[in-house]
C-alpha cells in the first residue's frame, strides 16, 4: 500500500509532536532524521528549520505517490482491468485502496487525464479511455503497453519496428551530414561498451548501449522534433531485444550491422549511412519472425 503524506507536516507541529514525527518517520528518510538529531543535540537548528525541510521533502515525495498513483491505475487501464467507457473506482474507494491523499489521487486523475487515458464528467465520474484517445507516444503509456501481460502483442511490435524502419533509416541519413565529431565519439564509446557488454554476456548493458548508440543517432540529426521520437525507439528496441535475445548470436550478429552504421555516419556518407540501418532493422524483424509466429511485417 502507498503510504500517505499527513498534509499537517506543513504547519501546526509542536515541539512534542515534531519529534515523534522525526524520530518516527513513516517514509521520511535520512535528511529529516538527521534533522532531527541536530535539533535534539542543541539548539543549532531550529523548530521552524525543520518544519521547511519537512514541507519541501514533503512536496517531493507527493510528487513520488502521485507518479507512482498514476502508473498503478495507467497499467490497469492499458491491460484492460478497467475496460473502454468502465467508471473507474470512486475516490473514496480509490483512496482506501492505495491510502492517499485526495491531493496526491487527483494529480493522477489529472496526469491520467492529459495521457488521454481517462475522462471526467460531473455526476458520472472518471470514464477510462479506448486507446483511439490514448497520447500513444508518451514515454509512460508505451512501457505500459510494452510491460503489459495481457493480450496478444503482436500488433505492438508490428507498429514498433514499423516506426524504426520508418525514422531511423531517414535520421542515420541526416546524422550523416550534422553530427558533430563529439556525438560521433559518443556513438562509438557506446558501440565499444556493446561489444563489452556482449563479451561478458551482460544483456541489461548491452541493451543500455544499444539505446545510447541508437539516441546518438537521433541527436546527430539536431532536430528536436525527431529526439522525441526517442522514447518510442527506446521502446522498439526493447520489446524486440527480449525477443531476438532468443535468437543464437543475435548480439553478435548485429555488431558489424551497428559498426557499419556508425562508419558511414563517420564518414559522412548519407545515403549508405541509411542503406545500413535499413538493413540493420531488416535483420531485427528477421530474428522477430523466427521467434514469433504470425507477425506479418509485410502485411498491407
Amino acid at each position: 500500500m502507498v503510504t500517505s503524506i499527513d498534509a499537517r507536516s506543513r504547519d501546526g507541529l509542536d515541539h512534542r509532536s515534531l519529534d515523534r514525527f522525526l524520530v518516527h518517520p513513516p517514509m521520511y528518510g535520512h535528511p529529516i532524521q538527521r534533522l532531527a538529531a541536530h535539533r535534539r543535540a542543541g539548539p543549532g537548528v531550529t523548530v521552524d528549520t525543520v518544519q521547511k525541510v519537512m514541507f519541501h521533502y514533503c512536496m517531493l515525495l507527493s510528487r513520488n505517490l502521485s507518479d507512482q498513483l498514476t502508473s498503478a491505475i495507467g497499467r490497469r487501464i492499458v491491460e484492460g482491468e478497467y475496460p473502454t467507457g468502465e467508471v473507474l473506482p470512486t475516490e473514496a474507494e480509490l483512496l482506501g485502496e492505495f491510502g492517499v491523499s485526495r491531493t496526491v489521487l487527483r494529480e493522477a486523475i489529472r496526469a491520467l487525464a492529459a495521457k488521454g487515458l481517462v475522462e471526467t464528467k460531473q455526476k458520472v465520474g472518471t470514464r477510462a479511455t479506448g486507446p483511439e484517445n490514448w497520447a500513444l507516444l508518451d514515454p509512460d503509456i508505451l512501457e505500459w503497453q510494452v510491460q503489459a501481460t495481457n493480450g496478444d502483442q503482436r500488433g505492438l511490435l508490428r507498429s514498433l519496428v514499423e516506426v524504426r524502419t520508418i525514422v531511423e533509416p531517414a535520421a542515420a541519413r541526416l546524422a550523416a551530414r550534422r553530427a558533430t565529431p563529439e556525438e560521433i565519439a559518443d556513438m562509438r564509446d557506446a558501440l565499444a561498451d556493446m561489444t563489452a557488454a556482449m563479451e561478458a554476456q551482460d544483456d541489461e548493458a548491452f541493451i543500455a548501449a544499444d539505446l545510447r548508440f541508437h539516441t546518438g543517432i537521433l541527436v546527430g540529426c539536431h532536430n528536436p522534433l525527431l529526439l522525441q521520437m526517442n522514447a518510442t525507439i527506446a521502446s522498439a528496441l526493447r520489446m524486440s531485444r527480449d525477443i531476438t535475445i532468443q535468437v543464437a548470436h543475435s548480439s553478435e550478429t548485429a555488431m558489424p550491422l551497428h559498426a557499419a552504421v556508425l562508419d558511414h555516419i563517420a564518414s559522412r556518407q548519407p545515403e549508405p549511412a541509411a542503406g545500413a540501418c535499413e538493413r540493420l532493422i531488416g535483420r531485427t524483424r528477421d530474428d522477430i519472425t523466427s521467434v514469433v509466429p504470425g507477425v506479418d511485417f509485410d502485411a498491407g
